[in-house]
């Protein structure tokens, strides 16, 4: 009680965070999610040693590597999403349970930039706004899994 007598009230008080701040947050997270969902995939590329077995496996370590240059790329996103989906779907009907994974989360990932351009009837989309549309659901999917 002394203490806060003389040098005031100790309590945390939060301060908003102005529009621009939350708007480079959330470009921070879909770039960080990009990153870390690039080098996943190189990660399993190298671990069955697959870069080169195959031309869509060449591919998509390309477009991994293309994509770790510029994170915040959505063509570069689409690029390497919409490859990684045509190899999961390649392996059907014999496909291991990471791939369906991955195909799910690259399916919504691909249909929230979908649902962005039709309701903004543009394909102005932000970085932000395309995180804040999947990412919910790809919460959901690690909960699950």
């Amino acid at each position: 009680m002394a203490f806060d007598k003389i040098f005031g009230s100790t309590k945390v008080v939060e301060i908003p965070k102005d529009a621009h701040q939350q708007k480079v947050d959330l470009d921070n997270k879909y770039k960080l999610f990009f990153i870390f969902w690039s080098l996943a995939t190189l990660f399993h590329l190298a671990h069955f040693k697959i870069f080169d077995d195959k031309f869509q496996y060449f591919l998509l370590a390309v477009g991994s590597v293309y994509l770790l240059f510029k994170p915040s790329s959505i063509i570069r996103m689409v690029i390497f999403v919409s490859l990684q989906l045509y190899e999961a779907l390649s392996r059907l009907p014999i496909i291991s349970n990471h791939w369906v994974f991955t195909a799910f989360v690259n399916a919504t990932i691909l249909f929230s930039l979908v649902y962005l351009i039709f309701k903004k009837k543009s394909f102005a989309i932000e970085k932000g706004e395309l995180y804040t549309t999947f990412a919910p659901a790809l919460r959901l999917y690690f909960i699950f899994m």
